[in-house]
């Protein structure tokens, strides 16, 4: 669904305790008011390590025309968010099972595993491999972009959120520039020079998608390139060999994909 005057610009955060996603919020509406247009953001706070998921939502009207006027939901709808941004795939699973992911959302997602605590205590390997949620993610999505989270702080010293921040910005989705984004970190005054650093970093991340062999390894056919058109196909469970990690990742019908991410996105309400 297009943004225009009468319709805001919706942005859903899937974030953890800890990694920051309320100061991201508090940059976006700083930087959307900044311009003169209207914004609002809401969150649902969850519990840090895991046991709760943290959301949170912004919508910004991409016109000045009428500011004042227009009217704000608390919270997402199916058919009406315009960018997902994940720190973690699970959160973004659970965004799909949701019915909030689209063929009008552009999906932003860091792909490196956070642990449940469901996962944890299972016997053996009881961790799920996110490769079949990011290819549903891809095939629903208008447009994923899988980001190293967690390498990327390693190698620039920045926290997750200015990283996230930058990748959102270079996005093309939000109705305000550049220079709103960085003057948004500066007025804040919390760690404006690393923030403002993890901000550039986060604007060179590479736009990469899945990696369709890792997808169907862990139990997903990707529809051949072109196929379909708009309308992409399911995806279909296959026997396939192990990949990374030395072991036969758990592989996920389209039948199980939604109580699967329930158990593992899920898990988090549990203590």
């Amino acid at each position: 669904m297009s943004a225009t005057a009468n319709r805001p610009v919706c942005i859903l955060i899937s974030a953890l305790g800890g990694q920051g996603g309320g100061v991201l919020v508090d940059w976006l509406v700083s930087a959307a008011r900044a311009e003169g247009l209207a914004a609002q953001a809401t969150s649902i706070p969850g519990v840090a390590q895991r046991t709760g998921a943290t959301t949170y939502y912004f919508e910004v009207y991409p016109r000045r025309e009428g500011v004042g006027g227009q009217h704000f939901s608390i919270y997402p709808a199916a058919g009406s968010v315009d960018l997902l941004l994940s720190f973690e795939p699970m959160e973004a699973g659970r965004a799909l099972a949701g019915g909030l992911v689209g063929a009008e959302t552009t999906v932003i997602t860091a792909r490196d595993r956070v642990i449940s605590t469901a996962e944890k205590v299972l016997p053996g390997d009881g961790i799920l491999d996110a490769a079949p949620v990011l290819a549903a993610l891809d095939q629903r999505a208008r447009r994923l972009q899988t980001i190293d989270l967690r390498m990327a702080t390693e190698e620039t010293g920045a926290h997750p959120n200015a990283l996230m921040f930058g990748a959102l910005s270079a996005s093309g989705v939000l109705p305000f520039g550049y220079e709103a984004c960085r003057a948004a970190i500066a007025g804040s005054g919390k760690a404006v020079k690393a923030n403002l650093a993890g901000f550039e970093a986060g604007r060179r991340l590479p736009k990469t998608a899945p990696d369709p062999a890792a997808a169907a390894g862990a139990g997903f056919d990707l529809p051949p390139e072109g196929a379909g058109g708009g309308d992409r196909q399911a995806a279909r469970p296959h026997a396939a060999d192990g990949r990374a990690r030395g072991r036969a990742p758990r592989r996920l019908s389209e039948r199980r994909l939604c109580p699967a991410l329930s158990r593992a996105a899920g898990a988090h309400r549990q203590g």
